[in-house]
């Protein structure tokens, strides 16, 4: 695999020459990135791979390729694709091996996160909204 990890700079220079984001947009952008990351693999980890799972897979894969293609990031949605459509055909492929993949990738992205939540914690905020909210 020679694709390249995909980092927050990145991620943030391509938001804001596509879209023409300001700072606080391509912050705000980045954040709600991770955050879709976040969940797309949480329902990957709530997998159970020994069962048939191909639909699953398949739908958990469509929306990852959807976030990567819109954070400028048309290769590793080329290999998600490979997921998906695999996962659709009921092939038989290590598809945990390649979600954990693609999470190795967007590692980077999704420590925004956990830098977010460090900055605000002890402030009574988290990822910026108030608590309870």
């Amino acid at each position: 695999m020679d694709l390249l990890p995909v980092t927050v700079q990145h991620l943030k220079e391509y938001l804001k020459s596509a879209y023409d984001f300001n700072e606080e947009q391509t912050t705000h952008m980045t954040v709600s990135a991770a955050r879709s990351l976040r969940e797309a693999f949480l329902s990957v980890d709530g997998i159970r791979w020994g069962d048939n799972e191909c639909s699953k897979i398949a739908d958990i894969a469509h929306g990852l390729k959807g976030l990567l293609l819109n954070m400028g990031q048309p290769e590793w949605a080329g290999y998600v694709k490979e997921i998906e459509t695999g996962a659709h055909a009921g092939e038989s492929r290590n598809y945990k091996e390649m979600f954990d993949t693609v999470r190795v990738a967007v590692r980077d992205v999704c420590e925004v996160l956990k830098e977010r939540q460090e900055e605000t914690d002890g402030q009574g905020l988290r990822f910026g909204m108030v608590e309870g909210a």
